[in-house]
């Protein structure tokens, strides 16, 4: 399977522990990673952003519409990067002739290949497939576009936004910017037959395999900013989101059981795909057959 990852700015150290994690994973995946600083990582193809020029006015537009707001470029350069990543998708696979690929954050480690997911029948092959966190946002904890012609649909539906911007951010946002979460969940509002959420709880009794759009791995280690602690049993939840209200009541419960994130409910052990790190630990949480590829 494709893997297509973006970055823009210092490639973070942590990186290389998702590109690894992927290569350990999924043997059979070929990764696409483009940025706009110098990568020499092996065993993937590294992409430059100056291969792609018709991102250009889109960053600069994004950074426009974020300046003077505590978003700006220099203040927190992510909500403008997650937003054009969503136009680099398109650009990558379609001049490369990607017509299928997985994507996700650069803090997200797997667990499943792509091919162990598929068999279990947890994607749907004309929606793109990507994880809920709350009820406003749509997250790449995990994500699977099944053909260019969705993704080139999604892009669509961005410059319709972009165009718009004024009214999207008075009428989504309450006057405050707008971050590509809820973009996209804008998208799904007026989209029914875009997307697919994938599935998050393990109530579904046809379903031993789940998703972490964000908060299982808040639960591990915390975010970047408030950190949990695994081993001393301290633990993080956000419940704003629809997991962490779960994860809050004790109806469920994360674990790792053999080296690998499950959750418990009802004595069931459900397996979890991915875990999304907001920590940034990536090394603590490292599948059991890692090895260093890239």
């Amino acid at each position: 399977m494709n893997y297509i990852l973006f970055n823009y700015g210092e490639t973070p150290d942590h990186i290389k522990y998702t590109l690894n994690t992927i290569k350990s994973v999924d043997q059979n995946s070929d990764i696409y990673f483009l940025s706009n600083r110098k990568n020499n990582f092996k065993n993937l193809n590294n992409l430059s952003f100056s291969d792609f020029p018709s991102l250009n006015e889109k960053r600069d537009f994004l950074i426009d519409y974020y300046k003077d707001t505590p978003y700006s470029k220099d203040k927190y350069p992510l909500f403008f990067t997650s937003v054009l990543r969503i136009y680099a998708l398109y650009e990558i696979s379609n001049k490369l002739k990607i017509e299928s690929f997985i994507h996700f954050d650069n803090d997200v480690l797997i667990y499943k290949s792509f091919d162990e997911l598929n068999k279990n029948d947890l994607f749907i092959k004309d929606r793109i497939n990507i994880t809920k966190t709350n009820f406003n946002d749509l997250i790449f904890g995990y994500s699977y576009f099944p053909t260019n012609i969705l993704t080139k649909k999604l892009i669509n539906e961005f410059d319709i936004i972009l165009e718009n911007i004024d009214f999207y951010t008075n009428h989504y946002g309450k006057g405050s910017p707008l971050h590509e979460m809820r973009m996209l969940n804008i998208v799904k509002e007026s989209n029914e037959d875009i997307f697919n959420i994938l599935p998050s709880l393990p109530y579904s009794s046809d379903k031993n395999i789940i998703f972490d759009p964000a908060s299982y791995g808040q639960f591990f280690n915390g975010m970047h900013h408030r950190r949990g602690n695994y081993i001393f049993k301290r633990r993080w939840v956000n419940t704003k989101d629809i997991v962490g209200r779960e994860i809050k009541s004790k109806r469920i419960t994360p674990k790792f059981l053999n080296s690998s994130p499950v959750v418990e409910y009802k004595n069931k052990n459900v397996s979890l795909s991915n875990l999304h790190i907001h920590s940034k630990n990536l090394n603590k949480f490292l599948p059991s057959n890692y090895s260093e590829y890239c």
